[in-house]
């Protein structure tokens, strides 16, 4: 076995690792970036509802929307 430069994205010269990597992509990569726009939104939830916040005394985002409909 031998190491051969080949041209970059050249499916002809790389035909054994094209065949692996488009499903590898769509199942592992693709699986990966779904996972992460996932946890964002978590995170963005937390962050913008139950997280508390120094600008309001300490309090969560949810606490002061409760605080501000309660005193209208």
């Amino acid at each position: 076995m031998a190491i051969q430069v080949i041209q970059r994205v050249s499916p002809l010269q790389n035909v054994f690792i094209d065949r692996l990597n488009g499903p590898f992509c769509e199942a592992v990569l693709d699986a990966h970036i779904s996972q992460v726009s996932i946890l964002a939104e978590e995170w963005m939830e937390y962050y913008e509802r139950y997280r508390p916040q120094e600008a309001s005394g300490d309090r969560t985002p949810e606490q002061c929307e409760k605080e501000c409909l309660t005193a209208a």
